[in-house]
């Protein structure tokens, strides 16, 4: 599609607004191919057409930067948590749990598992799995205050 240049500073501005500046030409270039490679029916205005691709395209960069930085989160929380056989206080805290609790926790954080794969493995929905494993977790730090196995470490 071409006529869509004089739209190119208000992509800008719109990308750098809401993904800052280290990996804004990247989407912007993005944005630009996918409005290129669109199929213009005139039904709305250029400009309208244009925003909505560009609105887009950030969405899709925050997604993939969230699963980006869930990845490296669980990467760096499986180099944080000791483990569970050299720690007195949470082998303690594990041991105070049912053996569902403690096969949750450690497949989530130990292991790396979604609650959802849990779920599927267990044959229980995700809420449930994340249900449960909160009330495992409470159960822990109730029973020592000093732990702090929380997802976000």
């Amino acid at each position: 599609m071409d006529g869509f240049e004089e739209y190119l500073p208000m992509i800008r501005r719109m990308v750098r607004a809401k993904v800052g500046y280290p990996d804004c030409e990247d989407v912007i270039m993005e944005a630009q191919i996918a409005i290129h490679r669109c199929n213009f029916r005139e039904e709305s205005s250029i400009k309208t057409l244009v925003y909505s691709i560009t609105k887009k395209m950030i969405s899709t960069y925050w997604r993939k930067e969230s699963r980006r930085r869930e990845v490296e989160r669980r990467e760096g929380v499986l180099s944080k948590i000791p483990n569970p056989g050299c720690d007195p206080l949470l082998q303690e805290c594990m041991r105070i749990l049912s053996d569902e609790q403690r096969r949750l926790i450690r497949l989530y954080y130990l292991e790396g598992y979604t609650d959802k794969e849990i779920g599927g493995m267990l044959n229980k929905s995700g809420r449930w799995i994340t249900t449960k494993r909160h009330i495992a977790l409470r159960e822990m730090i109730r029973h020592s205050g000093r732990i702090n196995i929380r997802r976000n470490l």
